[in-house]
C-alpha cells in the first residue's frame, strides 16, 4: 500500500513555533483558572463558616445560607437537614444565576448586578454578589415569608459586608 504526498507540507518550522506558543499560552491561562477556583485556603473557609454559623445565630429566621465561588463551587454553607444533599447543584445554580442576572442587567444598560430576590409560597430566596478580595463570590440566603422583604435585603447585605472583611484579611 503506497501512501500519497501531499503537496505542501502540514506543518512547518515556523507554524509549529506558533502552535507551541498558542500551548505555552494555553497552559498558563488553566494554571491560573486552577489556582483561581482552588486557592480558597482552609483557615478562610473555617473562617467563613464561624460567620454562618455566628449570623444564623442572630437571624434565626434565615434558614439556609451558602457561600459558593462565582463559578459554582461551595466554600461555606449552613442549611437546615434535608438540604444538604443539594449543595453541588444550589452551588451551581447560584452562580449560574447571578451571572445570568449581571448579564441582564448589562444589556440593557441598568448597571452592575447587586442582588436576586425570588419568593415562592412559603419562603423568599436571596441571592447577593459579594466582591471580595481579587475573587467574586455568591451568597445564597432562604427564609421564611414571615419577614419583611427590606429587613431579610439588610441582612444578607450586612453579612456580605462581613464576608469581604474577613476575605480581605485571609487573602
Amino acid at each position: 500500500m503506497s501512501f500519497h504526498k501531499l503537496p505542501f507540507d502540514i506543518q512547518t518550522p515556523e507554524q509549529k513555533e506558533q502552535l507551541d506558543d498558542v500551548k505555552e499560552i494555553k497552559e498558563i491561562k488553566e494554571i491560573s483558572v486552577e489556582k483561581d477556583v482552588n486557592n480558597i485556603s482552609e483557615e478562610l473557609i473555617l473562617a467563613l463558616k464561624s460567620e454562618l454559623k455566628s449570623f444564623s445565630q442572630d437571624n434565626q429566621i434565615i434558614k439556609n445560607v451558602l457561600i459558593s465561588t462565582a463559578d459554582g463551587f461551595e466554600v461555606a454553607s449552613l442549611f437546615t437537614a434535608g438540604y444538604e444533599l443539594h449543595i453541588r447543584k444550589v452551588s451551581a445554580l447560584t452562580s449560574s444565576l447571578l451571572g445570568i442576572s449581571s448579564a441582564m442587567l448589562k444589556e440593557v444598560g441598568k448597571g452592575e448586578q447587586n442582588a436576586v430576590f425570588m419568593e415562592s409560597d412559603d419562603s423568599m430566596i436571596l441571592f447577593n454578589r459579594i466582591p471580595a478580595a481579587q475573587r467574586m463570590l455568591c451568597l445564597m440566603a432562604v427564609t421564611s415569608k414571615d419577614e419583611s422583604i427590606g429587613q431579610i435585603f439588610w441582612r444578607v447585605r450586612k453579612l456580605s459586608d462581613n464576608v469581604v472583611e474577613i476575605c480581605n484579611q485571609h487573602i
